[in-house]
């Protein structure tokens, strides 16, 4: 059975290990070298423990850096040497400050600050206690306030990528209410024509008037559906450009000329065509669907070529937006973070038609896109 991947040991707790290690080991023969017959096996085991406790730091950061700081104590009781152990309690304390309780990193860096002054100075009694206890701080504290530091802006960036998140996802959830906007107007429009027409026809001919009823009816049903769908997405104040409803479902000219202004070679595979009485809200949905994974495309892949597959089944269309990975030196990808939130609007879409929609990665370096969008959402039971 092959190991599972978070219990495998990450290189750079490797890495850490070994340069503690060496660090440790060359701090002690430069000892030896000063210092003859002060040095022995006992020194370099403890040095070695201590820089192979690193490996256990992501689980238990706390002890494991009590334990280190308790062993750099031990190693300068044993030998005098103070600083064989500094760079493995460095990197336990600093990512306890950034992984861990701030409020621990700092308490356990005072206190080992001052249990190795101590040790020191009963090894060493000459030297100033108070210069020597600020030296131990300054050791100690120092990665502390590195991990600390790199803790504060990762949560910063957090905050701004989800406050992003959230502006994109209001904004798509506008563009949304404003195709429902179209949706509806179309549907009243044609309703109030055709009550018109059946009030002016119903004394003189109830065939048309009958015929005008039943559009009518339909047109009322059909807006209904397309209201109930989609207004559980709607959520936003924001201010956002507005793109045209499409007249013609089967009219990709627009995708087309998005792609070329984006520079990518785009590719559409379409089999069939909508159904006459499709709704609004699905043709709405796979038109925004295809905009914003070419914007996606244009966003992190750059110049590149693109695929589009639609495939019209008896009640529901299935969609497919694909991208190869960019090789191109020119028209590079746009810099900006990934948020995920433009996925997160398409799919609010499939799922407000009663559909699916997944987005991943692909083999060669791409990313596809997969929907399915029902012609009609199913009936509630």
């Amino acid at each position: 059975m092959q190991p599972s991947a978070s219990r495998r040991i990450p290189w750079i707790d490797v890495a850490a290990v070994v340069l503690a290690a060496v660090a440790g080991f060359a701090f002690l023969i430069i000892d030896v070298e000063s210092k003859v017959g002060e040095t022995g096996v006992i020194d370099f085991a403890l040095v070695g423990l201590a820089a192979l406790l690193l490996l256990g730091r992501r689980h238990r950061p706390l002890e494991i850096t009590i334990a280190i700081l308790c062993l750099r104590v031990a190693v300068i009781l044993v030998s005098t040497t103070e600083f064989a152990v500094v760079l493995a309690s460095a990197f336990a304390l600093y990512w306890l400050a950034r992984h861990g309780s701030r409020v621990a990193a700092y308490v356990i860096a005072a206190a080992g600050a001052v249990a190795s002054t101590i040790a020191i100075m009963s090894k060493v009694g000459d030297d100033p206690w108070f210069s020597e206890l600020l030296a131990e701080l300054a050791i100690n504290l120092l990665p502390v306030a590195l991990g600390d530091a790199a803790r504060n802006r990762q949560e910063r960036v957090a905050d701004l990528l989800g406050a992003e998140g959230d502006r994109r996802v209001q904004a798509e959830r506008l563009r949304i209410a404003r195709d429902l906007h179209d949706i509806v107007a179309h549907a009243l429009t044609d309703i109030s024509i055709q009550s018109g027409i059946a009030a002016h026809l119903l004394d003189d001919d109830n065939e048309q008037a009958k015929r005008a009823l039943e559009r009518i009816n339909k047109a009322g049903k059909s807006s209904l559906e397309d209201l109930r769908s989609m207004v559980g997405v709607l959520r936003s104040t924001d201010d956002v450009p507005l793109q045209p409803t499409p007249t013609d479902p089967d009219d990709l000219s627009p995708i087309v000329e998005q792609a070329e202004r984006s520079g990518i070679a785009l590719t559409i595979k379409q089999t069939g065509t909508f159904p006459a009485d499709t709704p609004d809200a699905c043709v709405i949905a796979a038109h925004r669907i295809m905009q914003e994974s070419l914007t996606n495309i244009a966003r992190h892949a750059g110049r590149t070529t693109a695929t589009i597959g639609l495939h019209h089944h008896d009640d529901h269309l299935g969609l497919a937006i694909s991208n190869a990975a960019s090789t191109a030196r020119s028209g590079a990808p746009l810099d900006a973070p990934s948020t995920a939130v433009g996925i997160i609007g398409m799919r609010e879409r499939a799922e407000s038609l009663g559909g699916s929609l997944t987005a991943d990665p692909s083999p060669s370096g791409g990313f596809v896109v997969e929907a399915v969008l029902p012609y009609r959402k199913a009936p509630v039971a």
